[in-house]
């Protein structure tokens, strides 16, 4: 007798019905599970280290939220569905290595992870944009490399990853979201070329800045951008941007522009000081 779909299912996926039957300190998956759907995991106070198999496909929204002993993750294979919120707000985990066939970190993947200090992929990962809140929070983050095919970098991405202190951004990279690095470690910034659209507060108090030069692509540069960097001493903007918002930086910041461009008048609008820069 053929199985129904029903028990194929059943057989393949953890829900939240029937996750206490694996719930263990150290877990790995099992190999036959495909799906492990929303929820299934959320608030285990069981699982200290866990291993997702090669086989798994989809990892549903939630699914191992709140899990308040998990540590390590290590997952492997090429996931169709991640979801978001997958490991929020697991307050021990310290270290995570993410596979390498996702095409994105969703919103909200480690939002207030406050004790993650590393998330490694592969060097050809496919990720392409890391999303809303992805690492809102997590405060002792040090060791995260942006893949080199990442284009977009969402709201809040790295909001207050105040041990963040070195990050590379790859040269494909065309938008950087609200407050995407508010309050980040960043010692130094360099910006691509490829870069187009720097949204409001996206470096606000980011005090470990002393310098940042504006790459020649770039189009909009929103409120308060660099606000708050208490540092910065020079912001380069040697060409016209369409638009500036207000309070770009703190008044103490010089803005090195040319002569009778679009940033010398917009110095000239809101008081800052501008040093002519002669190319």
């Amino acid at each position: 007798m053929q199985e129904s779909g029903s028990s194929i299912f059943l057989k393949t996926t953890i829900t939240r019905k029937n996750a206490a039957d694996f719930s263990v300190a150290d877990l790995t998956i099992p190999g036959y599970i495909r799906t492990v759907s929303h929820d299934a995991f959320s608030n285990s106070n069981v699982i200290c280290r866990l291993t997702l198999p090669k086989s798994l496909r989809v990892l549903g929204a939630n699914a191992f939220q709140n899990c308040t002993a998990l540590e390590y993750v290590v997952m492997t294979g090429s996931l169709y569905t991640f979801e978001t919120g997958v490991f929020a707000r697991c307050g021990k985990l310290r270290e995570v290595s993410l596979p390498d066939g996702i095409t994105e970190i969703p919103a909200d993947t480690f939002r207030e992870d406050y004790r993650l200090e590393r998330v490694s992929l592969p060097d050809d990962s496919a990720v392409v944009s890391i999303r809303n809140d992805a690492f809102w929070g997590c405060k002792a983050l040090c060791d995260f490399s942006i893949p080199k095919r990442v284009c977009l970098i969402e709201d809040r991405a790295f909001y207050r990853c105040r041990n963040l202190t070195c990050l590379t951004f790859p040269d494909v990279l065309i938008s950087i979201g609200e407050e995407a690095l508010f309050g980040s470690g960043l010692s130094s910034l360099v910006l691509p070329e490829s870069l187009r659209i720097i949204k409001d507060r996206a470096f606000f108090r980011c005090h470990g800045l002393s310098e940042v030069t504006i790459p020649s692509g770039v189009s909009y540069i929103g409120a308060g951008a660099f606000h708050g960097c208490n540092r910065l001493k020079t912001l380069t903007i040697l060409h016209d941007p369409h638009f500036i918002g207000p309070e770009i930086a703190n008044l103490v910041t010089v803005i090195r522009c040319r002569k009778g461009s679009y940033a010398d008048a917009y110095c000239k609008k809101y008081g800052y000081t501008a040093e002519y820069i002669d190319t």
